[in-house]
């Protein structure tokens, strides 16, 4: 009000500037008339009043023109920048804008306050959509909640994010909005290809990436589409700012606005700033989840087989311990059932390996529908599919093997064949056979392989076996320690000639002196290192021990030939080869004096495997032994087909040669045949001169047994006569 007086208080100032010079006339006229009267008696009383009237009216006009044209303009100005100063950004003057100073000024004070207003709600668009970025984690998610700070926070009526899709119309998706929409978004219909409907603003920032306006919607004609419907509901004017995610466009964050010409430099500005930090939002957002995504990839390929997709021997045991958990606290059982299928091998061999994995495959489709409840169907080797029951009794177990038993044999459609495979379920059960996954999983692995080889259907565990007995895995152990620890050491038996008289060679032989049980027979640790997997390094460490001997052997001007033996799964191991080849030129040993045996039953597993392990050994220098000819899958083929040196006849049918006349023609024929395709022959086992004496009349070549040697220190087989 002080303003507005001082106001009025200025006008009438110049109100009475404006009038001035009409009262000093009329004074001067008022001095003249009594002047005059005195004088001359010029003017009379009436005219003077009169003349005092037109002045007073001038002064009213003059007052009344100063406070409609010059004080109220400037209270407006005024009172717009005090409203403006405050903070109140919707101040305007609501003065005409025209050609006049004061017009001008007002005009000018309401362009800064539009403008101040249009950047402010740009700016709180921006901080709030930056505090959105950091509380959302899911992107439809921050979509709306970006939608609705817009309209929220930011002011402005209507908001919308549109994604584009890449399909045949390049159509567009509206995938969040907030606001007052009044059902207009429903009927935009946009597009981003360059037709009528994609060239509004959606289409265009789409297709050229960058900000878009209509500005005035009632005129521009890219808005002829959707003209009627946007100004039905008051809006004027629209941006679509473009959201670029690994350097490519996928839609826009759009605004509308109920003013035309809105969206100045500035805010457009401080808009495209907001609209690159959601895109920096939904691109982090999008990684965050492929990493999710390939955390769970990598989690599922971590407990799942790849061939069936079923949980793995890991997850199966981890599952299964929970269930154990969950049993031990409400006083249940638990079985765990385990699907095996024998002559697995034979399916590979006959089929191939795709055509195999296929029936794999389709045996775990029939047993997914098996499972009920907490029940959980694993794959835990190839040929092995558990099954847990977390509730149940025995009785219930034996249905459930049955049933899935017969999903197990039912055939197979390979192409045209009907593929049938053989299988057997064992069973284990807590707490009466283990109160550990592990166990309770091994038992009933242990138990259908009993089950198959004794041709049963299935077969509950009944008591610990050989291969669980606790002797045997502490053996098992302490054999480990010793192959580390080097602690076993090497025999050697000689290979006599028995066409000759010189010794012909020798057969490494390993040995093992427990420092609390003594000497450890090769008959039962070897099954123990086979059938642990033991076997590779035991046979890598006897290999070793062997080149080594040689070497001082030959140093010392006494060379001999020594036979390591080779099982099946280091004739097939990738390694043996090249690392013998390496262990050979380290140590400066001759090829030709290592020599190799290898029992039938190695060869037999996989012939085309076999030919090119022993290809290489040959290749090496030394001979080839078939170890225990006559008690394997004796085989024609592979004597002519493979790299074979020797056969060494069995000792089973040496001792039995002077007394059956079967078994010396057999001994006979086996020399016979040896010598006719150019290979030379070994008996094992000969312990008498009786035996000896045959073996020469049959032009066996070798004979090795204790009647020659017993298997003796290398330093003792180096003084031995002879």
């Amino acid at each position: 009000m002080k303003r507005l007086s001082g106001l009025r208080y200025r006008a009438l100032l110049l109100a009475g500037v404006a009038v001035l010079p009409a009262l000093v006339l009329v004074g001067f006229l008022a001095w003249q008339g009594y002047s005059g009267e005195r004088q001359h008696a010029a003017l009379s009383q009436p005219a003077v009043l009169g003349l005092a009237l037109a002045v007073a009216l001038m002064l009213l006009i003059a007052w009344f023109g100063a406070e409609r044209l010059v004080a109220r303009p400037l209270a407006r100005v005024a009172e717009a920048a005090d409203r403006l100063g405050a903070g109140d950004l919707s101040a305007r003057s609501g003065l005409a804008r025209d050609g006049g100073e004061i017009g001008r000024l007002a005009a000018t004070l309401d362009g800064l306050a539009a403008h101040l207003q249009r950047t402010r709600r740009a700016l709180r668009t921006l901080s709030g959509g930056n505090r959105t970025l950091l509380r959302e984690g899911d992107e439809p998610a921050l979509l709306a909640a970006m939608c609705r700070v817009a309209v929220e926070t930011g002011g402005y009526p209507l908001a919308f994010v549109c994604y584009a899709r890449h399909d045949a119309a390049q159509s567009v998706d509206v995938v969040a909005q907030h606001g007052r929409d009044h059902g207009l978004i429903a009927t935009l219909a946009m597009t981003w290809a360059d037709t009528e409907r994609g060239r509004g603003s959606v289409g265009t920032a789409i297709r050229s990436g960058r900000t878009s306006f209509v500005r005035h919607i009632a005129s521009d004609p890219n808005a002829a589409p959707w003209r009627g419907e946007i100004l039905a509901r008051g809006y004027r004017s629209v941006v679509s700012l473009p959201l670029r995610v690994e350097d490519a466009v996928i839609g826009t964050f759009s605004l509308f606005a109920p003013e035309p010409d809105a969206f100045d430099a500035e805010e457009i500005e401080l808009l495209d700033e907001m609209a690159a930090d959601l895109s920096f939002g939904i691109e982090t957002i999008r990684e965050r989840a492929r990493g999710r995504e390939a955390e769970r990839a990598i989690e599922h390929a971590a407990t799942h087989n790849a061939l069936t997709d079923l949980p793995n021997r890991d997850a199966f045991l981890r599952r299964t311990g929970e269930a154990l958990r969950a049993a031990a606290a409400h006083g249940e059982p638990v079985t765990v059932l385990v699907g095996h299928l024998s002559h697995l091998q034979e399916l590979y061999d006959g089929l191939g390996f795709d055509p195999g994995n296929r029936v794999i495959g389709e045996l775990a489709r029939r047993l997914r529908p098996q499972t009920e409840g907490e029940e959980l169907l694993g794959h835990l080797q190839l040929g092995d599919f558990g099954l847990l029951l977390p509730t149940g009794d025995a009785a219930r177990a034996q249905v459930a093997a049955l049933e899935m038993r017969r999903a197990l044999i039912a055939p197979v459609s390979i192409g045209d064949a009907q593929i049938e495979v053989q299988a057997a379920v064992g069973a284990s059960f807590y707490p009466g056979h283990g109160d550990e996954p592990e166990l309770l999983v091994r038992r009933a692995t242990i138990t259908a392989r009993e089950a198959a080889r004794r041709d049963l259907p299935y077969l509950a565990y009944k008591g610990a076996t050989a291969r669980e007995n606790p002797a045997r895995l502490a053996l098992a152990s302490d054999l480990h320690k010793a192959i580390d620890a080097r602690a076993l050491t090497l025999h050697y038996q000689v290979k006599q000639a028995l066409r000759e008289r010189d010794g012909a060679g020798a057969e490494a032989l390993v040995r093992w002196r427990h420092p609390e049980r003594g000497t450890v027979s090769p008959v039962e640790f070897i099954p123990v290192a086979e059938q642990t997997g033991l076997i590779r390094p035991l046979t890598y460490l006897v290999v070793d021990l062997a080149v080594r001997q040689l070497r001082a052997w030959n140093e010392a001007g006494t060379p001999v030939a020594v036979a390591v033996n080779l099982s099946a799964r280091n004739l097939y191991d990738p390694q043996l080869l090249p690392w013998i080849d390496g262990l050979l030129n380290t140590w400066g040993v001759p090829g030709k004096l290592l020599d190799y045996e290898i029992t039938e039953s190695a060869l037999i597993e996989d012939p085309d495997g076999a030919r090119k392990a022993l290809q290489g050994l040959a290749e090496l220098g030394g001979k080839i032994y078939i170890d225990d000819f006559g008690t394997g899958y004796s085989s024609l083929n592979y004597l002519v087909t493979l790299p074979v040196h020797a056969l060494k006849i069995d000792r089973s049918f040496v001792a039995r040669m002077a007394k059956s006349a079967p078994a010396r023609a057999v001994v006979q024929s086996v020399i016979s045949m040896a010598h006719a395709l150019e290979l030379r022959v070994v008996a094992e086992g000969v312990e008498t001169e009786a035996e000896a004496e045959i073996l020469r009349q049959f032009g066996c070549d070798q004979g090795q047994g204790y009647l020659f040697g017993r298997p003796i220190a290398p330093e003792d087989f180096a003084a031995r006569p002879g």
